[in-house]
């Protein structure tokens, strides 16, 4: 009964987050925090959230929902990877704090060139520099 239930929210959440509103899909990606054990396709799904959804507030709150898949190696690659194309300031700074609240040190190189980059918005710019000194 157990893992019918598990399987249930999963299914809720995934179907939630394909829905056309975005406050349907911010209700799944809140609902993957109610999962013990949430399966690949479920960390997939936030991943490409983040990559693809075209609500900043969806995508911040999947920034929240991926923490605790933080030791997970494509979610690291894939935060690195989204900081430098997200189009949203406020996104791109949350996933820097995101790395350094995680320890990504693997991220610095990132960083640094955000930082140097003078088409990147200067308060992001900002935010990378401590990040880089924050990951030593």
């Amino acid at each position: 009964m157990r893992s019918e239930m598990r399987e249930l929210r999963e299914m809720v959440s995934l179907s939630l987050m394909q829905q056309q509103s975005a406050s349907d899909r911010l209700k799944g990606v809140t609902w993957t925090g109610q999962l013990d054990r949430p399966s690949g396709e479920v960390v997939s799904a936030l991943l490409d959230a983040l990559m693809h959804d075209p609500n900043v507030n969806v995508r911040l709150a999947t920034i929240d929902a991926l923490e605790r898949f933080a030791s997970r190696e494509d979610v690291r690659r894939a935060t690195i990877q989204a900081v430098e194309r997200q189009p949203s300031p406020l996104v791109q700074i949350a996933l820097i704090d995101y790395m350094v609240k995680t320890n990504q040190r693997e991220s610095a190189t990132t960083l640094r060139r955000l930082a140097q980059d003078q088409q990147v918005d200067s308060a992001v710019r900002a935010r990378a520099a401590w990040g880089v000194l924050q990951l030593g």
